[in-house]
C-alpha cells in the first residue's frame, strides 16, 4: 500500500467528515485509526488499495450515484471492510458498529446514519439485496468490479486473497473458493444494475471460470 495512496485517501476523508463532524480532531482521529485497521498484517486485499479501487469507479461514474447519497457511498466506502479477520463470521456487523461509534460525533441525521449501516450489513450478501436504493446497488457493484477486472490484475486477486486465507491448506482453501465462485458463477447475474453488468459482468464471467479451472488443475495463486 503506497503512502501516496493513503495522502489521498486521507484528503478525501477529511473532505467527507469535515462537515458533518463536531470536534474537529475527531476527523484526524478517526482517520488515523480508519489507516491502522486497514493497514493490519494480513490485510493483502481488503486495505486502503481496496478502497482506492472503489473511490475510482465512483469518479467515473459519477452520475450513477444519487446526489443525496454521495456522502452515504463514501461513508460506507471507508468502514464497509474497516473490521476484517478472514477466520470471523462477522466483520459487516463489526464494521457497521465501529460506524455508528462514528456517527455519534457527527451532526448526520438517524435516516443517514441507518442508511449507512445497511450499506456495510448488505456486503455480507452482495446478490441478496432487495433494496431499491440504487445507489446502494451501484456500491454493492462496485465492492465486486475485482471480479470483473482485467485479467493480470484479477490474478493478483486471487493471490492476495489467498493470503488472506493462509490459515487454511491449500485443499480446504482450494475447496472454499471453488464453492464461492460457483455460487457466483451460476447466479442468474453477477450484479445488481445495468451500470454494473455493463462494466464487468462479461469479464467476470470469464474471469471466475479461468479461475475454477485452474483451481481443479490444482494451481493455487500466492
Amino acid at each position: 500500500q503506497h503512502p501516496m495512496c493513503w495522502h489521498d485517501l486521507e484528503q478525501r476523508w477529511a473532505g467527507c467528515t469535515q462537515p458533518i463532524i463536531r470536534n474537529a480532531e475527531d476527523v484526524s482521529r478517526w482517520w488515523k485509526w480508519l489507516r491502522d485497521e486497514y493497514s493490519r498484517p494480513g490485510r493483502h486485499y481488503h486495505n486502503m488499495s481496496h478502497l482506492t479501487e472503489l473511490f475510482g469507479h465512483v469518479d467515473r461514474n459519477q452520475g450513477a450515484i444519487a446526489s443525496d447519497r454521495k456522502l452515504v457511498v463514501e461513508l460506507a466506502i471507508f468502514f464497509h471492510d474497516v473490521i476484517y479477520d478472514a477466520k470471523a463470521k462477522e466483520n459487516e456487523e463489526q464494521s457497521a458498529a465501529r460506524f455508528q461509534d462514528f456517527a455519534a460525533l457527527t451532526t448526520l441525521p438517524a435516516e443517514t446514519t441507518a442508511a449507512m449501516v445497511e450499506y456495510i450489513l448488505q456486503t455480507k450478501r452482495h446478490l441478496e439485496c432487495t433494496s431499491e436504493d440504487l445507489s446502494m446497488q451501484v456500491f454493492l457493484d462496485f465492492d465486486l468490479a475485482i471480479l470483473g477486472s482485467e485479467s493480470p490484475r484479477y490474478r493478483e486477486y486471487c493471490g492476495q486473497v489467498r493470503q488472506e486465507y493462509c490459515h487454511l491448506s491449500d485443499d480446504q482453501f482450494r475447496q472454499g473458493r471453488t464453492a464461492f465462485l460457483q455460487s457466483q458463477l451460476t447466479a442468474p447475474q453477477l450484479y445488481l444494475t445495468a451500470l454494473g453488468r455493463q462494466l464487468f459482468e462479461a469479464r467476470a464471467r470469464e474471469n471466475i471460470a479461468q479461475e475454477l479451472q485452474r483451481l481443479a488443475d490444482g494451481t493455487v495463486f500466492v
